[in-house]
């Protein structure tokens, strides 16, 4: 279709670009409802920075680690899954907006934010609905705990179970390619850990896996780029060892969207 007689084609400067997405973001967000959450007993704490319900939809605060033991029946944990990392600082920033896409218009979402830092107890749930792609975090607890960028573990999940890539305040090149990353936590010392990444593709007939990866196992927490080369669904195995024990298993599925 042509032009309209006497317009003028209005073009945006890339900052002005950002701008726009950041104004948009926001009135889905203030147009959704928030989804109640229950906040894990296991980890609620009464005290003024205990981990608790601080809105109908986000839990927040400090846990006491033997608190959450019990929770913990398995080795390997997901804890990070990020598809963009914007420059973002909560120790100045009042508010840091995480984004995702691709979650089914009924399903709700839960972020949850955790540190990185070893042996630091902290943690972030929030509900979002199923009509919002996006949940503004207030930083007052994450000030409170002087967590650093490169400390913070962000995970998006559906309530059907499927991760989401997330991506971490605004970018400062949109147009730039991702780098997405995936962050597991062990809970026991490794002696090994490999991993095998396969784009689910339900037109075609499975086909021998990929060989497994090697990670280097450098602590409680294993930082693993991940190599997307399209949209689609994706399953994700890690295997390792147990140092003078067994071989454990993390298999999980996520929904990338370029």
């Amino acid at each position: 279709m042509g032009a309209v007689a006497g317009s003028r084609r209005i073009s945006f400067s890339r900052g002005a670009q950002a701008v726009l997405c950041v104004a948009s973001v926001a009135f889905s967000l203030s147009s959704a409802v928030a989804a109640e959450i229950v906040c894990s007993p296991t980890l609620v704490q009464k005290s003024d920075w205990g981990y608790s319900k601080r809105t109908p939809d986000r839990c927040e605060g400090e846990y006491f680690h033997v608190a959450a033991n019990p929770g913990y029946s398995s080795v390997l944990h997901v804890v990070s899954l990020v598809a963009r990392f914007g420059a973002v600082d909560p120790q100045h920033d009042q508010t840091i907006l995480v984004q995702w896409k691709g979650a089914p218009p009924s399903d709700v979402v839960t972020l949850t934010v955790t540190s990185l830092r070893p042996e630091h107890y902290y943690r972030m749930d929030a509900n979002v609905s199923s009509k919002a792609s996006a949940y503004e975090w207030p930083t007052m607890f994450a000030r409170h705990e002087t967590l650093r960028p490169f400390e913070l573990a962000l995970l998006a999940q559906t309530s059907r179970g499927v991760l989401l890539p997330v991506t971490v305040g605004v970018p400062k090149d949109p147009s730039a390619p991702p780098k997405p990353f995936l962050v597991i936590k062990t809970t026991k010392p490794l002696s090994d850990l490999q991993y095998t990444l396969r784009r689910i593709d339900a037109r075609r007939p499975a086909k021998a896996g990929p060989e497994p990866k090697p990670v280097p196992v450098t602590g409680e927490f294993i930082t693993i780029p991940l190599s997307l080369p399209s949209a689609g669904d994706y399953n994700f195995s890690a295997t390792a060892h147990v140092k003078n024990g067994p071989l454990v298993a993390l298999p999980l599925t996520f929904h990338y969207v370029e």
